[in-house]
């Protein structure tokens, strides 16, 4: 805010005027899934564990910001850590679906804040499918970069191809032969 002063007329009547400066908040969101070793996918019943950041590039801090991450089809809720105080959250129960919102009265400029949500993917999705997740982060403080409040990760699952061990009849005459011989010498010695 800034004082402004200003003569009217002809005398010594002077007017004080508060001018607000306008403020302005970038503030944005990434958003990845863990990618453990040795292999990038999650299986079909596993657990996606997404590392979310949300931040304010400022000028200035953001007031009453919201996280909001709609859980993404075919997941259910684990759980949601904030690692940072301050943040007030609603979840979905544990093993449900729903939106995850999490909500603070201010985010000063130059923050950075990293939550930790967890989702369980359905065993019913077939392998090779991929989980698409979008979270975004709102403010009541003018934003002059709104193309960064949404994120997008798209998780693969692991396609798994179900083999069944067969033998061909070679093998499994061998195989049989192989017992009852097995067979046979274990009643000689009875």
């Amino acid at each position: 805010m800034r004082l402004v002063r200003s003569a009217c007329g002809f005398g010594v009547i002077n007017a004080l005027a508060i001018v607000a400066a306008a403020q302005t908040a970038d503030i944005g969101i990434t958003k990845t899934h863990f990618q453990g070793p040795p292999d990038p996918f999650i299986p079909p019943g596993g657990n996606i564990v997404y590392t979310i950041f949300v931040s304010n590039s400022g000028p200035s801090s953001a007031a009453n910001v919201v996280f909001s991450d709609p859980l993404p089809s075919n997941t259910t809720f684990v759980s949601l850590s904030i690692f940072s105080p301050g943040w007030v959250s609603t979840t979905p129960a544990v093993g449900a679906t729903g939106t995850v919102t999490s909500t603070t009265l201010s985010l000063v400029s130059g923050a950075t804040v990293a939550l930790s949500l967890v989702v369980k993917v359905d065993a019913s999705v077939p392998g090779g499918s991929n989980i698409t997740n979008t979270a975004s982060v709102s403010s009541g403080t003018t934003d002059p970069n709104p193309g960064n409040n949404a994120a997008t990760d798209i998780t693969p699952l692991l396609s798994l191809p179900v083999q069944v061990p067969t033998l061909d009849t070679r093998a499994s005459a061998l195989l049989a032969l192989a017992l009852a011989g097995s067979a046979m010498f274990i009643l000689q010695r009875k």
